[in-house]
């Protein structure tokens, strides 16, 4: 199973693929209504923690839903990021990585759950306490948002994050992306070594399904031809 990451061609997102690395964002930053609204963040720094959201599931789930190409490949107009899972998680190395549980209520966090009732030499119990809870929180969404199928790596800081280029298993680019937004795209791809890991997304006529367009490599030659790409 792999890991999905959607973005827009941008500075910050071009900037990543550059780097071969992965935006982590602070708590601040989550745009979820019902995010950091509870009480024990009052108890606990939030600030302290990068989270990174991805999508998890089968290429039909995922890669070929016109929800995930519409809500975050700006309706087929950006790109997919696949990871290999494992892969990914062994590069990021995050303390907290999981899936996201979407539930109708709030579940508790147990005192000193999975852990003992003393410290240890080298440990600190409150501490670690504290960053459980904290990603109990932040892996728990209103059971509204479950077709998000997210799943979530947390760390210790927020910003860019490296992965190694082996974890990257493909990159899907939208059939209405902007031609010279993909002539940038392309060209980063390629020189990065990316260019045979490359494919397109589009739609058919009469079906609901979002379809790796494979033939577009053809007429898309011309978005990319001052570059001397070749597929």
């Amino acid at each position: 199973m792999n890991l999905y990451k959607f973005g827009t061609v941008s500075v910050n997102s071009l900037s990543a693929l550059i780097e071969s690395s992965l935006y982590f964002a602070s708590s601040k930053q989550l745009n979820d209504p019902t995010e950091g609204m509870f009480d024990i963040f009052s108890t606990i720094k939030k600030d302290d923690v990068g989270i990174l959201s991805m999508a998890i599931g089968e290429a039909s789930e995922i890669a070929e839903s016109p929800f995930f190409w519409a809500h975050y490949g700006n309706e087929l107009r950006g790109f997919c990021l696949v990871f290999h899972k494992e892969c990914l998680i062994n590069s990021l190395n995050a303390p907290s990585h999981k899936k996201v549980k979407y539930v109708h209520g709030r579940s508790f966090f147990g005192p000193y759950e999975n852990q003992g009732v003393e410290n240890v030499s080298g440990a600190n119990l409150e501490q670690n306490y504290n960053w459980q809870a904290l990603a109990h929180c932040l892996t728990q969404k209103p059971y509204d948002f479950w077709n998000e199928r997210e799943y979530r790596f947390l760390k210790h800081s927020s910003g860019l994050k490296t992965y190694q280029k082996e974890d990257l298993v493909g990159i899907l680019i939208g059939e209405k992306m902007e031609q010279n937004e993909m002539g940038i795209l392309l060209h980063i791809i390629e020189k990065q070594g990316l260019l045979d890991k490359v494919s397109f997304a589009g739609t058919n006529t009469n079906s609901f399904r979002v379809y790796k367009q494979d033939h577009l490599k053809t007429s898309y030659k011309r978005a990319t031809k001052k570059n001397h790409f070749h597929f």
